[in-house]
């Protein structure tokens, strides 16, 4: 029979005590200052939940494994444990770093309880999906969001909750690689966010924010006889990057003392391109108030009007007094 187990969701105690205890310098010798998970993977580290290797590092772009991911998710959730799991895996030896952690989650439903849990496999988006929705209980999407999962796909409603629920965006737009291995630094991102309650609030405003910075664009191009802009979802993370950079370091300029130029932080993204070009801004109180401001400068004009540019990422940050800083990147892959 299925013993009952106890889930204590400590999530907003482990958030707030993650706030509090970002570590001034970097934690791991392989994530820099400038690494996009950085806050993500020390928070999770200072409440104890991810850990890295006895040589100081994390391998951030190293793939998670089905194990760690078990074991990740269980001190995330914070679970008390009642009687022992029943379920035991054929190829799960009990000396096995995440043994129990596995077993536990087996018992409360986030893993099947079959015969082989295949624990060095690398854990994919699609099985990221599925344990994310289910231990954070997010709602049934009822939309459908990308061409690469079909709706009979055995993770389709998971991995659109996700998308609803704004912890991913997918790989790009419309794709989102189900089968792709999560990487450390990925997972560490996914859980940090729903710990925070990320999905809601500013990262909403945010996103709507680049939404709306792109519709102004494509307004303003449409007026000039121009093509629109289609969002990239990859270059729009970089101006959020760019964005948060200038408010965490202070300085208002084309140049991060943290990574150069616009160009090093599309090569940091692993974006390629063509054509590229950013305009930033601050202080404006609307995308499109913002939009109007870059179009009564002769330099940023040129930037939105340029027929060569296809593609657009918009980022914004507000600083703690609540100033706003917006980024445009353009593209032409």
């Amino acid at each position: 029979m299925k013993k009952k187990l106890f889930f204590v969701c400590t999530a907003g105690v482990l958030a707030f005590t993650a706030q509090q205890a970002a570590a001034e310098d970097t934690v791991f010798d392989d994530v820099s200052e400038d690494h996009w998970a950085l806050t993500a993977i020390q928070q999770m580290h200072d409440v104890q939940i991810i850990e890295g290797y006895p040589d100081g590092t994390f391998e951030p772009e190293e793939v998670m494994t089905r194990e760690e991911a078990g074991v990740i998710m269980y001190r995330a959730l914070g679970i008390q444990d009642g009687e022992y799991p029943d379920h035991r895996f054929d190829d799960l030896d009990e000396d096995s770093f995440g043994y129990h952690e596995v077993l536990t989650l087996t018992e409360v439903g986030l893993f099947e309880p079959v015969d082989d849990f295949r624990p060095e496999d690398d854990l994919t988006r699609a099985e990221m999906a599925k344990i994310l929705v289910e231990a954070y209980q997010l709602p049934v999407s009822e939309e459908r969001y990308f061409d690469d999962v079909d709706e009979s796909h055995w993770a389709s409603s998971y991995i659109d909750s996700l998308r609803d629920a704004g912890v991913t965006q997918g790989m790009t737009e419309d794709t989102f690689e189900p089968e792709t291995p999560v990487s450390r630094a990925q997972m560490s991102t996914f859980v940090h966010r729903l710990m925070h309650e990320e999905p809601q609030g500013e990262t909403d405003t945010a996103q709507e924010m680049a939404e709306d910075i792109l519709h102004y664009t494509n307004m303003a191009r449409e007026e000039h006889g121009l093509d629109p802009l289609e969002q990239n979802l990859g270059v729009e993370e970089a101006a959020m990057h760019k964005a948060e950079d200038m408010v965490v370091h202070d300085y208002f300029d084309h140049v991060s003392p943290e990574y150069g130029d616009h160009s090093d932080l599309l090569a940091y993204f692993d974006i390629e391109y063509l054509h590229s070009g950013e305009n930033i801004a601050r202080g404006q109180s609307s995308a499109e108030e913002v939009v109007d401001a870059w179009m009564d400068s002769e330099g940023h004009r040129e930037n939105i009007l340029n027929p060569d540019y296809t593609h657009l990422g918009a980022g914004y940050h507000a600083a703690e007094d609540g100033t706003p800083y917006y980024v445009q990147l353009f593209l032409r892959p």
